[in-house]
């Protein structure tokens, strides 16, 4: 662990799955970045939204894992994790499915907590 001292980053890449070491490694981030493709299957990790309006549901289990490793850190160190959510594979044109993505993401940032950025 020493080495780890040296270290500006460490970077560790975890499947969007819940493993016991996946939830170490998030309650030990500074800062988590969880790239989003531009779809609502991807989001469903995240939030669900009504189908109809597209307005978030409820938060899916991604999220209040991200939740409880958030407050596990503040408990323990009090630091706070900085969550990003990375949009990647955007498309260039700007479509329907884009926007209603744009609104449930801005929607669900407020609810949970995290910053929304394009990649």
């Amino acid at each position: 662990m020493d080495q780890l001292k040296d270290c500006d980053f460490i970077v560790i890449d975890t499947p969007g799955s819940d493993t016991s070491l996946s939830r170490l490694a998030h309650t030990f981030a500074d800062t988590l970045i969880t790239p989003l493709n531009d779809s609502f299957v991807d989001f469903d990790l995240i939030g669900q939204v009504d189908a109809e309006t597209f307005k978030v549901k409820r938060l899916s289990f991604y999220a209040e894992l991200m939740f409880e490793a958030r407050k596990t850190r503040a408990m323990t160190d009090r630091k706070q994790m900085d969550w990003v959510v990375m949009r990647n594979r955007t498309q260039h044109v700007e479509a329907r499915n884009m926007k209603r993505l744009d609104g449930a993401l801005a929607e669900l940032s407020k609810r949970v907590g995290f910053r929304v950025l394009g990649g």
